[in-house]
């Protein structure tokens, strides 16, 4: 194909459909750079997972870190990264080069595309340094203002012409591959040519090459959890990776094409021009410089000169500048063998992932409230500290118990983990106090017993204890004959506590502070256990337990617990916010006629008021020893109390974490060993210590992209397996619900 005919060709209207259907005419050949780069990276990747046991983990089919995989590791996958990058902006040049060819008529090799573009590669990373400076620069004053005004509207207004006017910086990447000039003259060379395009030209240029592979890639995010589970891990694997590499043969397509296509124009200007001058100012302006015409029949001749330096200016420049094939150049790349290279990634990532050969964790996790920040039905409902406790109920339901600051409590039910079908109920009546924090057990038939507070004479009157049965359509009052407990002056000064008892019924554990005038030397808090023989506590039976000297509020939220032995004995758990020490209220029969106290684990007294306050949890052995965890009042570590008595009269610690963001959470599975669940700030992750006895070993299962919540909950699913539910917190517009389940937690 002769220059002219080129020249003519290259000035059609139409840059992206005809970019988008030569890429997709010529994708075999267009796909060979990314093929040839990115599978040994990809295989590189896998490799550098296979040392990170404890880090990696199976999440939603999808091979993930979880773990801070060490220095060693981190400086691995940095080169990996720094190493995809580069490797990113060489294929990037050379499918430039091949799309150049192809549009004027040059075939060329692509290992010839790949060594002319890693000639270039030290002026191409500049360039992508500049042209990534300008569009953070852009993005910074979007931040900008939205942090001055919070106002994201306002912020993507400001921003707008600040984006359309760095847009034509997406020219100069064909004019520093195909023109051979320095980064800031293919800066200034993409500018010239923006300036002479159109409003259309610029639209063709921002759809082809941003917004479609946008969308092509969020559809695939959309379409991905549709797909079948025995489907999941290959079609994940496979449909990125695909994506990926088939991305960039459209991209350079239509960049290609519209910068051959602004060159184009202004060679037929000239020679328009030229054509209209008279003879004579013809003559002087061949004696000055060359028409285009001319010049295409003169760089055959100089074709060793121009690519020694720059291409010269103009289309011509450009065909001039074509790398050729070397004379030993393979056979054009075969359609099957392609493919199989496009497809060989994600069938390892899917295979690795699905058959799981190096037993790495396999976990389910699912983010429940992503729909609620965007106006789902549950919108303006939660909030982001609201989660309190999660429960498992029948037919693999989730229950969450959500309770905000002065809010009603409420149950959520979920269709399952994933949360697909959910409900909603407020559980406390119109007239309850929602100041006290709500406690809550299950009971065996799958219903949930809450507690609950009504007011008698305003805030500062009587108020009343008595108990919800809760199903997922709601929850009523339980018919008591009388209240559970009565207190003055604000129930929010006690802490109560739940658990059913084996043979049917509740217990229900009320610690208050004592009044001032009442309180002697032996103690400022009372503690009551309650012994109901139904679930609605019909005819309730109260005995005091225990007096004791706690120098602080009363930790309703976190610092009182209760359990029931397997034989009927109910064991209360309390910490003193100002000391640390742990208190156990233990009874030697089901009725509770011979309470006892013990004190395993004295603690020290609190150094820094400003630290958050600490809790614990405690689960209950088949033998009836009772396990604890609970947080250090200093350093907020958390340390497991192993009780060796039923009574815990003595027991043995072993420290599981350092300083950890809120309580733990405890449950004892059915193969007798304990689960400690923790949120473990420093290394931003989800942590569970499976430990027998005091023997441990902590996995991460979970990692958090933001930050924490308050608290983390655990339970058991109805197949013994650890559901752990803690939310995703970074700031008010972003958090999410989250419920992680570790499927071989071994």
């Amino acid at each position: 194909m002769d220059t002219a005919a080129i020249v003519e060709r290259s000035r059609w209207g139409g840059v992206l459909w005809r970019g988008y259907v030569a890429a997709a005419r010529n994708l075999v050949c267009l796909a060979v750079p990314g093929i040839v780069v990115f599978v040994p990276v990809g295989a590189l990747t896998l490799l550098g997972a296979l040392p990170l046991t404890g880090s990696v983990a199976v999440v939603n089919d999808e091979i993930a870190v979880v773990d801070d995989p060490g220095t060693g590791m981190t400086l691995w996958w940095a080169a990996l990264v720094i190493g995809s990058a580069v490797a990113q902006t060489l294929v990037f040049a050379a499918t430039l080069i091949l799309a150049a060819g192809q549009q004027t008529g040059a075939h060329i090799a692509p290992s010839a595309a790949l060594r002319a573009a890693l000639r270039r590669w030290p002026a191409l990373l500049v360039l992508v340094v500049i042209v990534l400076l300008a569009f953070l620069a852009v993005a910074a004053v979007g931040f900008g203002v939205r942090l001055a005004t919070d106002q994201v509207w306002l912020a993507y207004i400001v921003m707008a012409p600040f984006a359309v006017a760095a847009l034509p910086m997406l020219l100069a990447g064909p004019a520093l591959v195909l023109e051979r000039r320095s980064p800031l003259g293919s800066i200034g060379r993409a500018y010239a040519l923006g300036v002479e395009g159109t409003w259309p030209d610029l639209v063709a240029l921002t759809c082809g090459v941003l917004i479609l592979p946008v969308l092509a890639a969020r559809a695939l995010a959309w379409a991905l959890p549709h797909v079948p589970d025995a489907l999941a891990a290959f079609a994940s694997g496979t449909a990125g990776a695909v994506l990926a590499l088939l991305t960039i043969p459209f991209q350079a397509s239509v960049l290609t094409r519209m910068f051959l296509q602004r060159l184009a124009w202004r060679s037929y200007e000239t020679a328009r021009a030229e054509a209209a001058q008279p003879e004579t100012a013809r003559a002087e302006t061949a004696r000055a410089g060359t028409p285009w015409a001319e010049t295409a029949q003169a760089g055959t001749a100089q074709a060793g000169t121009a690519r020694a330096g720059p291409a010269q200016g103009g289309i011509e420049g450009v065909i001039d500048a074509l790398p050729e094939n070397p004379p030993d150049a393979p056979a054009p790349a075969r359609t099957r063998l392609v493919v199989a290279a496009l497809l060989l990634p994600g069938l390892l990532h899917g295979a690795t992932a699905l058959i799981n050969p190096f037993g790495w964790l396999e976990v389910r996790q699912d983010t429940l409230s992503a729909d609620w920040r965007t106006g789902g039905p549950l919108a303006g409902k939660l909030s982001p500290r609201d989660l309190r406790t999660a429960y498992a109920g029948r037919d693999a339901r989730l229950v969450l118990l959500i309770e905000g600051w002065q809010d009603p409590a409420k149950l959520l039910t979920c269709s399952d983990a994933s949360c697909g079908e959910s409900h909603l109920v407020v559980a406390e009546p119109a007239d309850a106090n929602p100041w006290p924090v709500t406690a809550s057990t299950p009971l065996p038939d799958g219903r949930l017993v809450l507690t609950t507070w009504r007011m008698l004479g305003g805030v500062f009157g009587e108020a009343w204890l008595g108990l919800l049965i809760c199903d997922p359509k709601g929850c009523v009052r339980a018919p008591a004959r009388e209240p559970i407990a009565k207190v003055r002056v604000g129930a929010q000064e006690s802490a109560v506590a739940l658990a059913a008892r084996p043979g049917g019924g509740l217990v229900v554990a009320h610690a208050r502070d004592v009044p001032a005038k009442e309180s002697t030397v032996t103690g400022t808090e009372t503690v009551t256990f309650t012994i109901c023989a139904d679930p609605v506590c019909s005819v309730p039976v109260t005995k005091q337990v225990a007096r004791l000297d706690i120098g602080a509020h009363l930790l309703g939220e976190n610092g009182f617990v209760l359990a029931v032995t397997p034989d009927g004995r109910p064991v209360a758990a309390q910490v003193d916010d100002t000391s640390g020490t742990i208190y156990v209220i233990s009874c030697q029969d089901p009725a509770c006629d011979r309470p006892q106290v013990a004190r395993p684990a004295a603690g020290k007294p609190r150094q820094d008021d400003s630290l958050p306050v600490i809790g614990l949890a405690m689960g209950m052995r088949a033998d009836g020893r009772p396990v604890i965890a609970y947080q250090d009042v200093n350093d907020g570590s958390v340390t497991l109390l192993d009780c060796r008595t039923p009574d815990c009269a003595q027991g043995d610690t072993v420290k599981l974490a350092g300083a950890v963001n809120g309580p733990p959470a405890l449950v004892v599975d059915r193969a007798g060993r304990t689960l400690v669940a923790y949120q473990d700030e420093g290394g931003r992750r989800i942590a569970v210590a499976r430990c027998a006895g005091t023997r441990c070993a902590t996995v991460a299962v979970s990692r958090a992209p933001h930050g924490f919540g308050e608290r983390v909950t655990m339970t058991l699913d109805g197949r013994g397996r650890p559901v752990i539910a803690w939310i995703d917190y970074g700031v008010a517009s972003d958090w999410g619900m989250v419920v992680t389940t570790p499927l071989n937690l071994r």
